[in-house]
């Protein structure tokens, strides 16, 4: 829940792309909001431990820039006819940091691990009959009915399915693994972790890297920098300032306030990423709450002034430009649909109010809105709906709680709240991994139809055949009204201009990248 999120980036300016032959040596130094705790990012699916991680980590199959999931430690996979057999041979040459080579026994023990610990991971195991290695180099997984998404939820980003060491897997369980236990086959690995101050990663020297560059997280990996310094700098304005002073070469959290101040400084470069988080505003189902009537969840979309919403929350148009009320970014190609945006995009405060009234939402239903100030956008959001209600004569409630507080009252006090704020990642591999269409999510949204929609989309056979399901999911995403999506915002990107080639797919991209000398 509101994780961060992720080709060129449109709108980026400065001179983050190398104009010249990429040179090696040197450290780069990233200013981290926080300290992850943890860089198990199986487990975890914050931002700070994926951004660490996914320098050090691979998994058998990762998504390109078009979000298409490609083989990386996997050199293929043939399927059965019946869908229900997967035969994936290994990649040669690889290693992990320890120095011991890659095998399906590892990729068996982790995966294993990964259905204990990962949301994607947990899906996958309901369908799963087997996972085994017929030989050393070869791992067979067996379905107990046909799941077109598999090798996207294997590719997975978030809570992801990375390989390890058998006998790290096996140790680790369903606990988070140990700061000695992050051993990956990615292109740097872990040097030092320091908590609360600083991790230190260093390039890994005998990496295998793929020679196909099908971007994003997939295909030729190449570590220029020798070390990568994340120290751990909570306050934005410390952030800008130690790039301009030269203390940093990349900060993850420069305000996106400050873009207008700072996209033509020549001292910096300053992207903005491809993807990032679809805001959403959060509706509850509970048979006690207004939203559980599907006209009041209308009227709620057909009130909010989303170019409104979406200036006074994200900052300069630049980061939540188009609008849009797709489940995901366009670059995801294959779930981006534009259908339902007619509803999406009705915007009509009268018709709003006729169906409150029909729904039997009046000024005597005060409406509950829990937020948070902990991410100032989501309570800005709050703000502007609570102002939009008022404005047509119905009563709302702002309740501000700090994020975790809020998490967990969603969760474990479903009666105390009717809207809430969120965003979710736009770079999903499949449906199922888009949290609020299950009712295990906050809001407790139910449907027949889309459960059978995602039954169809696993039972499809060809990218056609899923494409034409996630067209009809999108369709009763705006029939049927979960959440209202608001506008995908993407990720301000501010570093140094000695940093070179530096990836706008995702923030903290760092294979590929330099420093000038």
């Amino acid at each position: 829940m509101g994780l961060a999120a992720c080709g060129s980036g449109e709108g980026s300016t400065g001179n983050a792309e190398g104009s010249s032959t990429p040179v090696d040596g040197g450290t780069l130094i990233a200013a981290l909001a926080g300290d992850p705790q943890t860089l198990d990012v199986a487990q975890n699916s914050g931002a700070l431990t994926i951004y660490v991680g996914q320098n050090v980590f691979e998994q058998l199959f990762q998504f390109d820039e078009t979000l298409n999931p490609r083989p990386m430690l996997a050199e293929d996979y043939t399927m059965s006819e019946d869908g229900l057999t997967y035969t994936i041979p290994l990649r040669e040459g690889v290693t992990f940091h320890n120095g011991e080579p890659m095998t399906a026994a590892d990729v068996v023990a982790s995966l294993e691990r990964w259905q204990l610990v990962s949301g994607p991971g947990k899906l996958v195991a309901a369908d799963l009959e087997s996972i085994t290695a017929t030989d050393d180099s070869t791992v067979e997984i067996v379905l107990t009915q046909p799941r077109y998404s598999l090798i996207s939820d294997l590719a997975a980003y978030v809570q992801a399915a990375i390989i390890v060491p058998a006998e790290i897997a096996e140790a680790a369980g369903d606990q988070p693994m140990s700061d000695e236990q992050i051993i990956g086959t990615g292109p740097y690995q872990l040097a030092e972790y320091t908590h609360g101050q600083r991790i230190l990663l260093e390039k890994y020297p005998e990496y295998a890297a793929l020679e196909e560059d099908w971007g994003g997280f997939a295909g030729a990996k190449e570590a220029h920098v020798d070390n990568i310094e994340f120290r751990f700098v909570a306050d934005p304005t410390q952030q800008l300032n130690g790039l301009r002073t030269g203390q940093f070469h990349w900060a993850q959290s420069v305000s996106p306030d400050q873009y207008e101040a700072i996209k033509d400084d020549p001292a910096l470069n300053v992207q903005v990423t491809d993807t990032g988080l679809i805001n959403t505003v959060l509706l509850n189902h509970n048979a006690e709450s207004p939203f559980s009537d599907v006209r009041a969840r209308q009227a709620m979309n057909m009130l909010i002034d989303k170019e409104a919403m979406s200036t006074a929350a994200f900052g300069p148009e630049v980061l939540w430009t188009p609008l849009s009320g797709a489940m995901v970014f366009p670059i995801n190609e294959p779930m981006y649909s534009e259908a339902g945006s007619d509803v999406y995009e009705t915007y009509d405060p009268e018709q709003a109010k006729e169906l409150f009234t029909e729904a039997g939402v009046t000024a005597d239903t005060p409406i509950r809105i829990a937020t948070t100030q902990t991410y100032e956008k989501y309570y800005q959001m709050a703000v502007v709906i609570q102002a939009q209600l008022e404005e047509i004569g119905l009563t709302a409630q702002v309740e501000v709680f700090d994020f975790p507080t809020m998490i967990d009252r969603l969760t474990s006090e479903p009666t105390s709240w009717h809207l809430s704020m969120t965003g979710f990642s736009g770079i999903p591999g499949a449906p199922s991994q888009i949290n609020y269409l299950t009712p295990t999510w906050p809001g407790e949204y139910r449907s027949e139809t889309m459960d059978g929609l995602l039954a169809e989309y696993n039972r499809a056979t060809n990218a056609d055949e899923a494409y034409e399901v996630v067209e009809q999911i999108q369709q009763t995403i705006w029939d049927e009204i979960p959440v209202i999506s608001i506008s995908p915002s993407k990720t301000l990107q501010v570093s140094s201009s000695k940093v070179q080639d530096l990836a706008t797919f995702r923030p903290a991209v760092f294979w590929g990248t330099y420093l000038s000398q």
